[in-house]
Order: C-alpha cells, then sequence, then structure tokens
C-alpha cells in the first residue's frame, strides 16, 4: 500500500470526522469506531521487503530502475514499553545504505514516536503492531516517502516536540534535493545535526 502523506490533518484517523481534533482526541475517536489503523496497515504491507536493495547487473544503462536501486531507506521499528506501566510507544528511525556515501555519523535518522498506546496489551482495541513490531522490526521503503513521512509525524504528533528541528534537518540532509543547497544551508543543517553528536567537544 503507498500511503501518500500531504498537510491534510488525516493521520492516524479518517480526515473528515476528525479535522481539528487533538491526537489525543483522534486516537480515541478511532477506539471508539473501530477504523483500520493505518500504521498496521503500513507494516502489514511492507513485512516482505526485509533485504537490503541490491542492483541488477542485467539492467545497466539505459533502464530507469538501475540508478534508483540504491534511493531505499531501512525502517527500524521499536517498541517501548514503560517498566510497570500500560503505556507503549512505537518508534522510528530510518537509515540510509552506506552505498550513498553520507558520513557514517549522518547514516541513521534521531528517533521519531509515530504511535502510542496504554492499556491492556489483550484489549481488542490494542493495536496490532504490539503483536507484528513486539521488540524490533526492519523493512526497506523509497527514501523520498520516508522522508515525507518523517516530517508529518514531528509536525502532527506531539510527542516528536523535542527531536523536530534535528529531524527536519536530517531529512533536509538527506533529501534528493541537498545538492542544490547554498554553502550556508548546508553549514546550517550540519550544525542542527550535531546537536547531541557524541562526536561533539564538549566545553
Amino acid at each position: 500500500m503507498h500511503i501518500g502523506l500531504c498537510n491534510d490533518d488525516f493521520y492516524p484517523i479518517i480526515q473528515i470526522r476528525t479535522k481539528g481534533m487533538s491526537y489525543d482526541d483522534k486516537a480515541a475517536y478511532r477506539k471508539k469506531c473501530g477504523f483500520p489503523r493505518t500504521i498496521d496497515e503500513w507494516i502489514d504491507n511492507e513485512k516482505t521487503r526485509t533485504n537490503a536493495p541490491t542492483a541488477n547487473p542485467h539492467k545497466r544503462g539505459p533502464y530507469l530502475d538501475y540508478p534508483l536501486w540504491q534511493d531505499d531507506v531501512e525502517c527500524i521499528l521499536n517498541v517501548i514499553h514503560k517498566e510497570n506501566s500500560s503505556e507503549f510507544t512505537l518508534m522510528l528511525r530510518v537509515r540510509v545504505p552506506p552505498t550513498t556515501n553520507y558520513l557514517m555519523h549522518y547514516w541513521q535518522s534521531p528517533g521519531v514516536v509515530i504511535d502510542k498506546y496504554e492499556g491492556d496489551l489483550r484489549d481488542k482495541h490494542a493495536p496490532d503492531w504490539l503483536k507484528t513490531v513486539q521488540t524490533e522490526r526492519r523493512f526497506w521503503q523509497c527514501r523520498t516517502l520516508m522522508l515525507e513521512m518523517m516530517l508529518y509525524f514531528v509536525r502532527n504528533i506531539p510527542h516528536n516536540s523535542r527531536v523536530s528541528r534535528r529531524v527536519s534537518s536530517w531529512c533536509g540532509a538527506m533529501s534528493p534535493r541537498a545538492s542544490d543547497l547554498s554553502t550556508k544551508e548546508s553549514q546550517k543543517l550540519r550544525r542542527t545535526l550535531n546537536e547531541g553528536s557524541p562526536l561533539r567537544k564538549k566545553t
């Protein structure tokens, strides 16, 4: 399934009924009405893309998909469970492959919250990702799609406010259009990305 995200406020439930609702109100409405969970459908549809993409030696030259084989990124999902609580958080990180020639420090994005659940694991309204992801799950997706999704998550889910600036900078640096940035813009992106880096010198 292709998930096309835009500025419309439809995540994580259908837009028409939820325009203007807060994130928590949307989650409650989704639970009450039993709408399919976009996140669960996305994970289920991508469960087979677990192997890193490789170039097809028989499709060199004019074939369009040959130069695009390394434009996929690895999606890393983790479930965070607070000890002695019924709160579960689904986290997403995105990693670009080494073949993209970025420095190792920039390969992986900051983690973002893409869903939360508080309640009994056996509840019929519990999300499927509690079972399908468990501790960790990895699969591959188109880079431009995932950059768009990451930006959507940090702009629309309040739990990501603390990492919003770094995620936005990472997405800007990993964008296919990053080469069009001016020197000043590139330096600004690097400064933001380096915040919190273990390589950063302490003053």
